[in-house]
């Protein structure tokens, strides 16, 4: 660990950072009771699938610089709903609450930046541990940008598109 961020970690958590806040603000005005609702007509994702979704990407950056030991062990009950490939299914009870995905969200996140910020750069060089996402993220420190802002920003998108479909309007 260095006292100093390295050039990598600056460049991966200063967009982090910002999606915190815009994650947040897209929250604003949001109804719980139709957090786990799609938009009348649209196939969009909802917000508790897309923030429940968010949530189970952070443990897979901290296992790739090194620090799986702040995982969340209760990573893989997440999985059943959020990974990647499963359908956002309007109106499920089997889904957390909303106020529960946001919270799983900012701590998950908020420990991966903190853990990022504190990573060598030589950690970040490293071949990605993935097989199946070496193709795009080669190293670790591509992982890293992707899972954490690439991934976070489209999906960030996805909620000011929910937004806009149920007549929230813009959140900033």
């Amino acid at each position: 660990m260095t006292t100093t961020q390295s050039m990598t970690a600056t460049a991966i958590c200063a967009p982090c950072n910002a999606l915190v806040e815009l994650g947040q603000a897209l929250l604003k005005d949001v109804d719980p009771d139709k957090a786990r609702c799609k938009p009348e007509g649209v196939d969009a994702n909802h917000p508790v699938f897309i923030y429940g979704h968010l949530s189970i990407y952070p443990d897979m950056v901290l296992g790739a610089i090194g620090r799986g030991d702040l995982a969340d062990p209760k990573s893989e009950l997440w999985h059943e709903h959020f990974m990647h490939g499963k359908d956002c299914v309007c109106g499920c009870d089997a889904y957390p609450s909303l106020d529960e995905v946001v919270a799983r969200w900012k701590d998950r996140y908020e420990t991966a930046i903190k853990a990022v910020a504190e990573t060598d750069d030589t950690v970040f060089a490293r071949e990605c541990p993935i097989e199946g996402l070496r193709d795009r993220c080669p190293t670790v420190g591509e992982l890293c940008n992707f899972m954490l802002v690439l991934h976070t920003a489209f999906h960030l998108g996805q909620m000011s598109t929910w937004r806009r479909c149920v007549g929230l309007g813009s959140a900033t």
